[in-house]
């Protein structure tokens, strides 16, 4: 951590845990105190200054601000419309405001193109959704050398060492399992129609590791070889279409997992175009929420967790975060709940 890193963090807790309008000591008393150049004190005065936790008096002195508690909260989320983030951007900017801060969204390329990473001339913390982090490692490299927080929002950090909120994906996929095993359920399959992130490829883990543990007879696994940026909804009726064109319309299996809730209503149109009828022919679950999957026909069983839950979630690590700004990386994981719906049923004789 370079010098006016280590003397920003320092003076950012010392702000937050002083009153609004009381006076800091002067920038010389400050070099002494934290043993610092005056650049490097300058750099971080106005980084302070421009998350609104301080103002300078000219011939005064150094305040707290009196309106310190309003923050500036950038969320990045990928470019192309996806009915999950939406959901998990209205959820922490509904949560943002109810904390008195402010958010500014900015949605990034992932095929490779430059990402926007100057900050908002306020922002006091980052909220990525991983799966920029994972397709641009450029915009990682950039945001990482910014001094403010960084919070992984929707899925854990993987191998990064960065404060998250995420479900519990093997929470998820237990509840999923254990609902078609309690319907008589014993062939399962896997429909994988997202891109291949680490938390995709870490839900499939998850699924085979639960069908060895339960003692079920091998899944199948329905690759949709969905790339990014692509319709996961789209690609969820191809991958499945295309399965059971070379298995004659003979699935294999009498359950059915979504990788995630986007794929349910391609799935269902597969199903339908191969005359096989949910429930009575094939249970359909899906892994993750999505409202319009409750209102569809049939309606459909999923796992996740409640909207507003995920916001508050961000917002609970973040006030952490700026309270502790050395703490090691703080890991929040959603309790999911089982909605059982129309498309899940014991399996056909």
């Amino acid at each position: 951590m370079s010098a006016s890193s280590r003397v920003t963090d320092l003076l950012r807790h010392k702000a937050l845990s002083q009153a609004p309008g009381e006076k800091l000591p002067s920038v010389r008393a400050l070099m002494n105190r934290y043993d610092t150049s005056l650049h490097s004190i300058n750099q971080a005065l106005r980084q302070l200054e421009a998350e609104g936790l301080i103002t300078t008096k000219k011939g005064s002195g150094i305040f707290i601000n009196p309106q310190k508690g309003v923050r500036y909260i950038e969320l990045h989320r990928p470019q192309y419309p996806s009915p999950t983030m939406d959901v998990k951007e209205i959820s922490l900017d509904r949560a943002v405001s109810q904390a008195g801060w402010k958010l500014v969204i900015k949605r990034q390329p992932v095929n490779g193109d430059d990402p926007d990473i100057r900050p908002h001339v306020r922002t006091c913390a980052h909220v990525v959704m991983p799966t920029i982090i994972e397709s641009n490692p450029g915009f990682f490299k950039e945001i990482t050398s910014q001094s403010s927080p960084i919070l992984a929002y929707g899925r854990s950090a993987g191998p990064f060492q960065l404060d998250y909120v995420t479900g519990d994906d093997h929470r998820y996929m237990s509840l999923l399992v254990k609902h078609l095993l309690s319907l008589g359920h014993r062939h399962l399959a896997l429909l994988e129609n997202e891109p291949p992130f680490f938390s995709i490829l870490q839900r499939s883990e998850i699924f085979l590791n639960l069908v060895d543990l339960f003692d079920l007879p091998k899944p199948v696994i329905i690759p949709c070889h969905t790339e990014r940026g692509e319709s996961s909804l789209h690609r969820a009726y191809a991958g499945l279409k295309e399965y059971l064109s070379a298995n004659k319309g003979k699935p294999g299996f009498t359950a059915l997992i979504s990788a995630s809730s986007a794929g349910v209503i391609g799935a269902l149109r597969a199903f339908h175009e191969s005359d096989i009828r949910v429930p009575k022919d094939c249970s359909l679950a899906s892994f993750g929420l999505e409202a319009s999957n409750a209102l569809i026909v049939p309606s459909v069983t999923e796992v996740g967790v409640a909207d507003d839950h995920w916001g508050e979630g961000a917002v609970q690590v973040l006030a952490q975060r700026f309270a502790d700004p050395e703490a090691a990386p703080i890991g929040l994981k959603l309790t999911p709940e089982l909605f059982v719906r129309e498309s899940t049923a014991p399996p056909p004789r």
